[in-house]
């Protein structure tokens, strides 16, 4: 398993299994499937690597954590409440994964995340995308046009494992 991999297992793991103490285990892609019921939130890496991070959750994975986390009941989740978790998902996510993959002492800086509308990757889009399951739900985490030449000291080179999926 390449660098990269383990950092975003970690940092999906850690940040659902801490925040929201859900089990969460790898998902195969053949059980993906977007629906108009995902939120998709993105944030932009801005030093020392640059890029998107960008997270698509189903909404019913997002109404179990607002349950868990916030003690609301389902339907006193509204559409604002989970964009706002889905946001904080993405943003501790993505915070934990540049702390696992660059060096201890390595500072790095992100934008605010905000919620998407575009799911697709352009043709032309460097990408890795990983997919996880909770609480019954399968939902992506996705590193798009990451620069990997910004990055040349450290524990391990991001050109060696940042590459598309094939």
């Amino acid at each position: 398993m390449k660098m990269v991999d383990k950092a975003m297992a970690k940092a999906v793991i850690d940040t659902l299994e801490n925040l929201a103490f859900m089990e969460v285990g790898p998902a195969p892609e053949t059980s993906w499937e977007m629906t108009g019921q995902s939120i998709i939130a993105a944030l932009l890496c801005h030093e020392p690597l640059q890029g998107e991070i960008r997270g698509i959750f189903p909404r019913g994975l997002i109404t179990e954590i607002a349950v868990t986390v916030f003690g609301l009941q389902d339907e006193a989740c509204s559409e604002a409440t989970m964009q706002d978790v889905s946001a904080e998902i993405l943003n501790t996510i993505a915070g934990r994964f540049l702390s696992e993959l660059l060096p201890e002492q390595q500072t790095f800086r992100i934008g605010l995340p905000e919620i998407a509308d575009r799911p697709e990757i352009e043709e032309n889009e460097d990408w890795q995308e990983w997919f996880f399951q909770a609480g019954g739900c399968t939902f992506s985490l996705s590193l798009l046009n990451l620069t990997p030449d910004v990055f040349s000291t450290g524990k391990h080179s991001v050109a060696d494992c940042c590459h598309p999926v094939e």
